[in-house]
């Protein structure tokens, strides 16, 4: 008699069933992972906006100023900026409102997130600026908006 040699139908089924186990786990880990990256990357992308508006604080120029800088390439380099934000992968518009508070509008880039807006404001204080998200609309997925939120409590709360 030969020797039979592969696999039995229960051996190629526990295998296909790990593989469907690690990917039910990985998958949405990947996903809220690209999700934090992108939104961290938005961020990162208007940190020398936020500088600019601290040391205009700092250095005493008008509130009027960075509300007129809104749109005006003129208006930004003369806070000190190359000119107005440009819009990235991550944020289709940056907008600077009274008071220094930076409006962003996410893109679809962020999983979940397309046409998210957050607001940062600025608590000026004697030594140091500190930033906090003020206002959101949420991304409109749960997920996104929960791993959002997490980071925004665990890297910007003030």
């Amino acid at each position: 008699m030969r020797n039979q040699q592969g696999f039995t139908l229960i051996e190629l089924m526990i295998v296909v069933a790990i593989i469907g186990i690690l990917a039910a786990v990985s998958i949405p880990m990947y996903r809220d992972y690209v999700t934090k990256t992108r939104f961290s990357t938005a961020l990162a992308s208007i940190s020398a906006l936020q500088l600019t508006i601290a040391l205009a604080q700092n250095e005493g120029i008008p509130e009027a100023s960075l509300l007129a800088a809104d749109g005006n390439d003129a208006q930004f380099k003369a806070l000190g900026l190359g000119g107005a934000p440009a819009d990235t992968n991550e944020i289709s518009a940056v907008s600077v409102a009274a008071g220094g508070i930076i409006s962003l509008t996410l893109t679809a880039k962020v999983p979940g997130c397309g046409g998210a807006v957050y607001k940062l404001t600025p608590s000026f204080g004697s030594t140091a600026t500190g930033w906090a998200v003020t206002a959101f609309t949420v991304c409109g997925e749960a997920g996104s908006d929960a791993v959002i939120a997490a980071y925004i409590a665990k890297n910007i709360a003030s």
